[in-house]
């Protein structure tokens, strides 16, 4: 049974995926494209360029696809039901992505992807006990 203080965590950070997941698609709030293309620029010549360059040359498909992620990882986060484990899983390796693709261009991201990730391991941890 989940605690209070686990509930509202885990809907304070299911709402803020949503409202990521909403950003992409909305080049005003956030391109996309641009961090997409600037990523492949700082991954040029490293292991990671390859995989940079084909979402680069996708950014459209990589905007739809990991806005709907968020928004559903967020809707499954708000709504406590089905699939939560899946859906915290899916978040850690969706931040871990982030910044394993993006750490050179936007530095940033560790530090804005870290709290979400460390969310997501506490309410794995909580889960489980």
């Amino acid at each position: 049974m989940q605690n209070k203080k686990q509930l509202i965590i885990q809907r304070i950070f299911g709402t803020l995926y949503i409202l990521a997941g909403i950003s992409k698609f909305f080049p005003e709030i956030e391109s996309v494209e641009d961090v997409l293309e600037n990523a492949a620029i700082f991954n040029n010549g490293t292991l990671l360029e390859k995989p940079t360059l084909w979402m680069s040359e996708h950014h459209t498909f990589m905007a739809y696809f990991i806005g709907c992620a968020m928004i559903t990882a967020g809707l499954v986060l708000i709504l406590n039901r089905f699939a939560v484990k899946p859906a915290l899983y899916g978040t850690l390796l969706m931040m871990i992505c982030f910044m394993t693709f993006l750490h050179s261009s936007q530095p940033e991201v560790v530090a804005l992807d870290l709290p979400f990730i460390l969310a997501s391991v506490y309410l794995l941890v909580k889960r489980k006990s």
